[in-house]
């Protein structure tokens, strides 16, 4: 069983490996992850994180089931640095236009309208979407936001995808990988 403060090996495609830390949950959204900016070849000896420095923001995740099938391994446990109540946006779009309809910052449960444009000092947070472990390691290995979302923050559009193509292969094709 996952218990707060749990550190996380999450193998990468090369073999190498990245790590990351469940430091909080959040009411009705679930587990928060923080991945470190330490990659290594091993497994390491969990003090080094104490070196190590976020990746990126924290981020809603779906891990519990990546550690329940085996494919990432909990380490160790540190206490976790009450990261409770972190900000993020979100965007109600239109899927065949590709632009915000509405942007919001969240606080815990509570959001905040920002109109149709993200405000330029918001666009440094993490978007509230609970992310596939699929996702995790894509971002750790290449930096990028999955799609629409990072399209969004940055250029406050997408490109709409071709009618029976699906947006992005996150979660479904993840859980589907060893079934």
């Amino acid at each position: 069983m996952i218990q707060l403060g749990d550190i996380l090996e999450i193998p990468l495609s090369d073999g190498r490996k990245a790590f990351g830390q469940y430091v909080a949950e959040i009411p009705t959204l679930g587990p928060l992850l923080q991945v470190f900016d330490l990659i290594a070849e091993g497994t390491i000896a969990v003090d080094r994180l104490a070196e190590a420095r976020p990746l990126f923001p924290p981020v809603l995740a779906a891990f519990p089931a990546a550690v329940d099938r085996g494919q990432w391994k909990v380490i160790g446990n540190l206490p976790a640095d009450g990261a409770a109540r972190p900000k993020f946006i979100s965007a109600r779009y239109n899927e065949k236009t590709g632009r915000p309809t509405m942007w919001y910052r969240w606080v815990g449960e509570d959001g905040v309208p920002l109109g149709e444009v993200l405000p330029e000092q918001d666009r440094g947070l993490e978007y509230r979407v609970v992310w596939s472990p699929a996702d995790i390691v894509e971002r750790i290995e290449t930096g990028q936001v999955p799609f629409p979302y990072g399209d969004l923050i940055r250029a406050n559009a997408f490109a709409p995808r071709r009618e029976g193509k699906p947006a992005r292969k996150g979660w479904f094709t993840w859980w589907k990988k060893d079934s």
